[in-house]
């Protein structure tokens, strides 16, 4: 009887629980694929924190006229960054980096009497580079790679100016100022300023290391290693100038592209397959791996020049280059009988 009643009674709890919890129709359960589409909504979440195009995103409506504008001026900063870099590297390649041994916040300007020449030629002579490498070296010769390494300073603190006053002029007036809220670009331009101001400290850190000719945790080099700036530190400043580049090119190509395109483009983008997304996640790990260790070697030693200074013992420098043989010196060639 008792056991007849409990069996009652799990019958009755039984059927009430199913009656008060929804049933579970396929619908309703996840998807197998929602593992694979979790990192994209998450993407887009942040992209709607910087103002980028997302699907199923209100597109807000911005002054067509301050959008182009916004855009025009961050893809001319862009091209500016990369004659930057391209002057970096031509400033890399002469070794004219360390013949200015001083770093001033306003900059300095370029010597023009022989006085202002002599006076930085004399700082020069003390750096390890002078010492092992261009002992000797006429003042000539000093002007030639001072000049670089000054131009490429003072290229730096230019893109300052050219950032900071048009983007207060934009604040400053109502079209624009309302295109920069609406698109939440107050954050990016603050990060890009900032960059832009890293970037300069991170470039004397760099040149520090070879005035010092010290190591990256500041351990004396062998005396009779070659005179070079840390790769270290410049894999660092070519890294913070690639990441400024990148970020000022992707925010001016995405202000000038037609929004309505974009939202299109999104949401073809948000139906493709999972295998499709498989491959495109295989193609983005490729590309990313390409970059990094295109910016590794990058920062190799460049090769060296078939004509080279060089000085033996307290001698003054004298210049070498690879031998020739003549033609009437050469072995003769083998023929055939």
């Amino acid at each position: 009887m008792m056991l007849a009643f409990a069996a009652r009674g799990r019958a009755v709890s039984s059927l009430a629980t199913r009656l008060v919890r929804p049933r579970v129709t396929p619908m309703h359960r996840p998807a197998p694929w929602s593992a694979v589409t979790r990192p994209l909504r998450r993407t887009a979440e942040v992209f709607r924190s910087t103002g980028a195009v997302v699907p199923g995103a209100a597109v807000p409506v911005v002054d067509a006229g301050a959008r182009r504008m916004l855009g025009w001026w961050l893809a001319g900063m862009s091209g500016a960054v990369f004659g930057m870099v391209a002057v970096g590297g031509y400033t890399r390649l002469t070794r004219s980096g360390l013949s200015m041994t001083e770093w001033k916040l306003g900059g300095t300007k370029l010597p023009s009497t022989l006085d202002e020449w002599t006076v930085a030629f004399d700082k020069y002579k003390l750096t390890p580079e002078y010492l092992k490498l261009n002992k000797g070296m006429s003042i000539e010769e000093f002007k030639s790679i001072y000049f670089w390494e000054w131009f490429h300073r003072m290229w730096g603190r230019s893109l300052g100016v050219l950032f900071a006053v048009p983007a207060a002029f934009f604040v400053a007036r109502r079209p624009t100022r309302n295109a920069i809220k609406q698109l939440r670009l107050y954050p990016r331009l603050g990060l890009l300023f900032g960059l832009g101001g890293l970037q300069g400290l991170v470039g004397w850190w760099m040149v520090k290391s070879g005035l010092d000719h010290t190591h990256i945790l500041g351990i004396e080099r062998d005396k009779d290693d070659m005179p070079k700036v840390s790769p270290y530190r410049l894999a660092t400043h070519l890294s913070f100038a690639f990441v400024t580049y990148g970020l000022l090119a992707w925010t001016s190509m995405g202000l000038l592209s037609d929004p309505a395109i974009a939202v299109a483009e999104a949401k073809r983008l948000a139906t493709l397959s999972p295998k499709a997304l498989k491959s495109l996640r295989r193609f983005r790990t490729g590309v990313h791996g390409a970059a990094s260790l295109m910016e590794r070697t990058s920062a190799g030693r460049p090769k060296a020049s078939r004509t080279r200074r060089c000085h033996i013992g307290n001698q003054p420098s004298q210049t070498r280059k690879t031998p020739t043989t003549p033609d009437s010196a050469r072995a003769p060639a083998l023929t055939e009988p």
